[in-house]
């Protein structure tokens, strides 16, 4: 009996005294030379703690990660990394990672940039992540087929939570990125120097959306495929009530060096009421063409032109079009542009206003006429 005892003991204690061994400093010297012979990564072994059970890896606490690093001019800081590792594997004196789950990241703008060129490789951006894929899917093949990477907590003043996953596969030559954020916050005060106010004459303070989902897939030659959802946008001008509200959306897109399309399914309006959506393609090559459609439903002309005028007060197209709907209410409606790029898509006089009215109040261009009551479809060219 005192046998059993003795080996029930013994077994219990076992991945206690193999963890502690495993975290001697030879060892953890040996690992640390190992894993920068296989990668080209130096970690201190002051700065991780082995684990052989109950699974086999590597944890790292509190660091953070600087602009020296990332190129960008934020702080990163990490609670914790940890890198699960194949035990088989190693005993091969190979590296192969399982998967690395990154918790509580929290980013943190920096007064001054890095110094240098931080921009993407290549002539473009296409070019630019054409070359990231290459060379992580290179890699990432010296050592195994696919990396999880799995981020959980992160946040910032952008964002209260999001986690992620990120998938490199060489089997199927992509990167898969997962996103899930909560209670998102856009404020110009917060950051005045990317003020909402800046983005396309965009007269707003806050920005706020209860969650938001994005997968994106980004291939071997750089071509970025997508779809998103999100809860309700809510849109402020400083302390005033919301000038904006609607229910959620939901989107796609695909973005290559000679296409572009972006799709908005149509999105319920609850402050002004109605309905709108939004397609655009782009085209480049000797016979490249840009096109983007606005469409509406029951849109609430009176209530809407003042939204639309308060957020974009200096927005030559939004001026022009509600210089001509005055009120009324737009039971359908559709807002194009067509162009031979993307510089010039969005000139006036390559606007087509078409549309069914009832009870409407409308300027007749060119004119200092009014008209009144108006109930019917017209189509108006720039």
């Amino acid at each position: 009996l005192l046998g059993l005892v003795l080996l029930v003991a013994l077994v219990l204690c076992l991945p206690l005294v193999v963890n502690r061994l495993a975290n001697t400093g030879f060892a953890k010297q040996t690992l640390s030379n190992f894993i920068f012979d296989q990668t080209g990564l130096r970690i201190p072994d002051s700065g991780f703690t082995l684990s052989i059970f109950p699974s086999t890896g590597l944890k790292v606490d509190a660091f953070t990660v600087g602009p020296e690093l990332t190129g960008i001019p934020f702080e990163i800081h990490i609670e914790q990394l940890q890198v699960e590792l194949d035990p088989n594997q190693l005993l091969n004196r190979k590296l192969y990672v399982s998967q690395i789950t990154v918790r509580g990241p929290s980013i943190r703008k920096i007064s001054q940039p890095p110094s240098g060129d931080t921009r993407l490789p290549g002539k473009n951006l296409f070019q630019g992540l054409e070359k990231i894929m290459d060379s992580l899917l290179s890699a990432l093949a010296v050592y195994q087929p696919e990396l999880d990477l799995i981020i959980r907590d992160i946040s910032s003043k952008f964002v209260k939570t999001m986690d992620a996953r990120i998938n490199l596969s060489v089997e199927k030559q992509r990167l898969l990125v997962d996103l899930q954020a909560r209670d998102l916050v856009f404020d110009s005060a917060a950051y005045p120097h990317i003020g909402l106010s800046d983005q396309a004459g965009f007269n707003a303070s806050t920005l706020r959306l209860p969650n938001a989902d994005l997968i994106l897939t980004l291939d071997r030659k750089g071509e970025l495929t997508g779809r998103f959802v999100t809860g309700g946008i809510t849109v402020q001008q400083a302390a005033a009530a919301p000038v904006l509200r609607t229910d959620s959306l939901n989107g796609r897109f695909h973005l290559t060096p000679k296409l572009k399309t972006v799709l908005l399914k149509p999105v319920t309006l609850i402050s002004p009421a109605g309905q709108v959506g939004l397609s655009f393609k782009s085209t480049t090559g000797p016979k490249g063409a840009a096109s983007i459609l606005f469409s509406g439903a029951g849109i609430h002309i009176g209530a809407a032109r003042k939204t639309a005028l308060d957020l974009f007060p200096q927005n030559d197209v939004i001026v022009t079009i509600f210089d001509i709907l005055l009120d009324g209410k737009a039971e359908q409606i559709q807002v194009s542009f067509q162009s031979e790029g993307d510089a010039d898509l969005f000139d006036e006089d390559r606007m087509v206003l078409s549309g069914t009215v009832s009870d409407g109040r409308v300027a007749i261009p060119e004119t200092h006429l009014v008209a009144t009551g108006v109930n019917g479809s017209a189509d108006i060219s720039g």
